[in-house]
């Protein structure tokens, strides 16, 4: 390693121990250093690239589940259409009601994210195996339902893994509303047409003819 790797490690290292809440004094630097590494050997990685300096990546930790509902500022329900797998926004009345879903809405947790980032989370269609995953292009990545049988390997999601498709920033945007960025494709929301009976998809918070903002309701 060289001189200016050792510096910057060690820049970082101060940076993560002066964020930590540590009450306890008896302790000498070398020590608490140690005992913050152990403790982040899970959520944080240290990257080496060719011709690179090494930079350090937050890992996502699971939080807490909690049952929601969720529906646009249009006031249309989120319905799974079992034949094409995909959600759609449908203006539901009445007793149409119970054809909305409820949403397994997971959080997580990720110390080496700047404060405007949002709450990552996950979205799974409560009692299924059925979780919101946002793939593709930059240019054009889309959203879809996919199965996940093994709920363990999203407790905890590396940043450069190929789950972080699953993770959404959930963004307030207003009382009571939200907004759900792709941490994959930032700038990217999950969002529903202003036309009745569409599939639930992705676009940019500027696209015309798209919702972005989402009212979430806790069961």
């Amino acid at each position: 390693m060289s001189h200016r790797e050792t510096a910057e490690l060690i820049s970082a290292l101060q940076r993560m121990k002066d964020n930590e809440k540590i009450l306890a004094t008896e302790f000498g630097d070398t020590e608490l250093i140690c005992m913050m590494m152990d403790r982040r050997v899970n959520e944080v990685s240290v990257l080496r690239e060719t011709g690179q300096t090494p930079k350090i990546v937050a890992g996502f930790s699971l939080s807490r589940t909690v049952e929601c509902s969720i529906s646009d500022i249009t006031q249309k329900s989120l319905v799974l259409n079992l034949e094409s797998q995909e959600l759609l926004a449908i203006a539901l009345q009445g007793g149409n009601m119970y054809n909305r879903v409820q949403l397994s809405l997971s959080t997580y947790q990720a110390p080496m994210l700047t404060g405007n980032s949002g709450l990552p989370t996950t979205l799974r269609v409560s009692g299924s195996d059925l979780y919101l995953c946002c793939s593709g292009s930059l240019s054009k990545p889309s959203l879809s339902l996919k199965v996940v049988k093994n709920k363990a390997v999203l407790s905890t999601i590396e940043a450069e893994c190929d789950n972080v498709h699953f993770l959404f920033f959930k963004k307030n945007t207003g009382f009571s509303m939200s907004s759900f960025e792709s941490v994959k494709f930032p700038t990217w929301f999950i969002s529903t047409a202003l036309a009745d009976r569409k599939a639930v998809g992705m676009s940019q918070a500027a696209a015309q003819g798209h919702n972005t903002h989402f009212i979430v309701k806790k069961i």
